[in-house]
């Protein structure tokens, strides 16, 4: 599932988030449902949805969260299209404040969700 998570940020947002960036993201919260199983060699459908919600306004500590995003990821068994499992996991985007190509990223893509909205 982070994989389908990882590849939704890389490739598929409307700004890719580099892998440095990614590495920023803590779990904070995550809750998994099961509900089916599969063959060690059967192929897996993932899909995944995203939310992005800004940072509330707040004074630069050490590590600044600039924001979080909160994950559904579904996997379904090819063969049948069955759902097996769904996950929804909320991660804070907290970057080192020394980590200035990563603070100027992160601010980019603030700016560019703002002006989304």
């Amino acid at each position: 599932m982070a994989t389908g998570e990882r590849r939704l940020l890389r490739a598929h947002l409307f700004t890719p988030v580099s892998e440095p960036l990614w590495a920023c993201l803590a779990t904070e919260h995550r809750r998994i449902y099961y509900f089916a199983s599969s063959l060690r060699e059967e192929k897996l459908l993932i899909r995944v949805q995203a939310r992005f919600c800004p940072p509330a306004a707040g004074a630069p500590t050490r590590v600044r969260t600039m924001g979080r995003f909160l994950f559904r990821t579904d996997l379904y068994r090819a063969s049948d299209s069955v759902l097996m499992a769904s996950s929804l996991v909320d991660k804070a985007l907290r970057v080192p404040g020394q980590m200035k190509p990563l603070l100027t990223e992160s601010e980019r893509l603030l700016a560019h969700i703002r002006g989304r909205g």
